[in-house]
């Protein structure tokens, strides 16, 4: 993907973010068919994919099988490694 998304609530825009085209579009899928009383926007939704990274089972792998887990594209890897960790 290059470029900027063309819309911020878009599979494409989380993409632009890290996140595989799998992973986006079920982050996107789930947020399409939440419940009408929800205030979630997208971003919330693509928070909690990532919180997975809190449990315990992903807390305990190396900074990138964790990010492989959760669906983080390998070209992002760098760049989340260093905001999550003071690892090179």
């Amino acid at each position: 993907m290059s470029g900027l998304p063309s819309s911020t609530e878009s599979v494409a825009a989380l993409e632009s973010v890290g996140l595989t085209a799998n992973a986006a579009g079920e982050v996107y899928n789930n947020f399409l068919n939440k419940p009408l009383i929800s205030p979630d926007d997208l971003l919330s939704f693509a928070c909690g994919h990532v919180a997975r990274l809190s449990r315990p089972d992903i807390d305990a792998m190396p900074v990138t099988s964790a990010l492989d887990a959760v669906n983080f594209q390998p070209q992002a890897h760098k760049c989340v490694s260093r905001y999550f960790c003071s690892c090179s």
